[in-house]
Formats: C-alpha cells, structure tokens, sequence
C-alpha cells in the first residue's frame, strides 16, 4: 500500500487496470482502463465497509461487490457526488480526484513489498510461488509482473483466486507464450475442468447469451485463466506508459445505438490485452443501427479477452459507438456494459 501524502499531490496523478483505491469512508474501489481525465481515475465499487460482510481488515468488516448493476446502483445511492457525465466518453462514470483517496495500491509495488517481507498466510504464499513459476519460465523482468485483487489489499479468503498483472507488450507476449506451454503440460498449473467452468459459467451469468457446452468451447483455449494447486487465477495484461498511443481527449467516442453484427476477425493480435480489441472486416449487420465502417470490438471486461482469433467468423451483441479523432472517424462496437452483450466464435 502507498500511503497518499501532500508531497504527492505535486506529483503527476495516474493510475490504470488493476490499481485499487481507498476512499475516505474506507471503501476500495478499482481502476478502470487506462485513459482517465486530468487529476481524476475512473473506478468502481469493489469493496464496501459492511457490519454483515464477510471479509476483515482490522476491525473493519467488508462485503464485496462484483455485479455491475450492484455496483451502478450503489454509486447512485452512496456516491452521487463521484458521478460525472464524462464529455470524452459520453458515459455517466465514477471519476476519482486525489482528495478523495486515502492510499493507492499498485500491483507490482504490492508484490515487490509481499516477497521481501517473511508470510504465514497460505493464499498469500501459493500466490509468490505462482509468480515465481511464471516469472521464471516465461524469463520476464520481476518488475514487469504484480498482484492485484483482494490479496493485494488484504481482503482475501481461502477461495479467493490469484489476480496477477503483467506489464508491458513484450513481456506479455512472453507470458503468453509460456503459459501456452504450461497449460499444455498439465504440470504445475492446467486449465478449468468441467466443474469449475459450470462454477464460472455461473458467475458470470453467461446462461444469458449462450449454451455451456458453447461457453466451454471458447474458455478452454484462453491462456490467462487456470488452477495452480487448488487455486484459480486470471491474468491481465497491460501496456507500459511509453506504450500507449491515445491520451484522454485526443479520441472522443459517441453513443450511437445497439447492434447485433456477423463479421470476421482480420486481427485478433491485441485480444489477450486490458482492454482488449478485434479488428473486422466483412462486417454484416444482423440489427441495430446501420452504421458504416464498422471496423473494431472492445470490451474492458476481461472475460473478452481471447474470445476469438484471427480469421473466425463472429457474432457480435454490444454496445454501437462512433470514434472521433483530429483524423478519422469510423464506428466500433464496446462490449460489457449490458449482460446481453456477447462475442460467439462460428469457427468453434
């Protein structure tokens, strides 16, 4: 945890995917992606301080929050103050500014203090030995690689899964690539039996939009999510600072429907990154608004991530946006605000 002191007010405010913040009512809320307006983090619920929760920091109890609709209802009753009609986004989001925060976890400064320091805990030791492994096999830089989730704040249970953040383009390559060969293995870590992807099935609500054994088809091949040990993890990977081209304003995004589109994957290069992204082409219109130059999916929500690959043909349900910048102009589809929003491989 890095404590929030005047000193750091002079310094430039930034945070991305996998940072936690604690407000002064000691709610932890996350960040979301990782373009945010000036001297403000867009960020989410995840944690409120709750008497009946069943999570303990201290003397203080908490309850997690996961669905987004719980989340949207208790910004609306608790934290109105915090919403802002963002004229960048065009979306109502929470927008946190400095004076509200009380400490900023960052993943790899969390992972770097948890090694250094002697654990009793066991969730907290088969995660440093998760990290090792990959760390290890994949050959990436320990800086390169931090924990996020409720371990990093200190609010894990013994069923609490591994949340880990890798950081920048190559060395996410090289995690990927590594844990292609470990997944494979079937040693030290594997993938989801059937049992554990009915339990995610579940949790996500994925009944909604598609059949499990269609579900199944389509997580077993991803490579950011396994079992090490007993213990269920999911990967994120980001960028480096120096890596990302779009600064908050240069691209403004307009809210101009919902659809529902039959296209073709022409690069799924960037998939597997936070937010994660497919270019189309040969893009059909099922329903919705027809748009032209329909040229990209997006989704922030990492359940996307790796949801198809280069060549397949898809089926697409989200959110209809036009993408406005000093030089083009063309329309993508943002996927995971609705529960109805899906991406189905017609390949599988």
């Amino acid at each position: 945890m890095r404590n929030i002191t005047k000193k750091d007010f002079t310094k430039e405010f930034s945070g991305r995917e996998g940072d936690f913040l604690e407000l002064k009512d000691f709610s932890i809320f996350e960040v979301k992606g990782l373009i945010h307006p000036p001297k403000k983090l867009i960020s989410y619920p995840r944690y409120i301080v709750d008497n009946k929760g069943d999570r303990l920091k201290g003397h203080r109890k908490y309850r997690k929050i996961y669905p987004l609709q719980e989340r949207q209802e208790l910004l609306i009753k608790k934290y109105p103050h915090l919403l802002v009609n963002d004229p960048v986004l065009n979306i109502r989001a929470p927008e946190i500014s400095q004076t509200e925060i009380i400490a900023h976890y960052k993943p790899d400064e969390i992972l770097e203090k948890i090694r250094k320091k002697k654990q009793s805990d066991n969730e907290i030791l088969k995660a440093i030995e998760l990290t090792y492994l990959l760390e290890i096999h994949s050959g990436i830089s320990s800086s390169a690689i931090g924990i996020s989730g409720s371990i990093m704040i200190g609010l894990h249970t013994n069923s609490s899964d591994i949340d880990l953040i890798i950081y920048g383009q190559n060395e996410s390559c090289k995690m990927r690539d590594s844990l292609r060969i470990l997944l494979k293995e079937k040693k030290q870590v594997r993938s989801l039996n059937n049992n554990e992807m009915l339990r995610l099935y579940k949790f996500r609500g994925s009944d909604a939009v598609m059949q499990f054994e269609v579900f199944v088809k389509h997580e077993i091949r991803k490579t950011f999510q396994g079992m090490f040990k007993d213990k269920e993890f999911f990967i994120r990977y980001l960028p480096n600072w120096y890596e990302l081209d779009e600064k908050y304003g240069s691209i403004k995004y307009v809210p101009v429907g919902y659809v529902k589109v039959k296209a073709r994957v022409k690069d799924a290069s960037e998939a597997f990154y936070s937010p994660c992204k497919y270019v189309l082409d040969q893009v059909e219109i099922l329903e919705g608004n027809k748009a032209p130059n329909i040229i990209e999916a997006v989704s922030f929500r990492g359940r996307f991530c790796e949801q198809a690959e280069t060549g397949e043909l898809v089926i697409i349900q989200g959110k209809l946006e036009k993408v406005l910048s000093s030089d083009r102009e063309y329309h993508r589809i943002l996927l995971g605000g609705d529960p109805l929003d899906f991406m189905i491989s017609l390949s599988l």
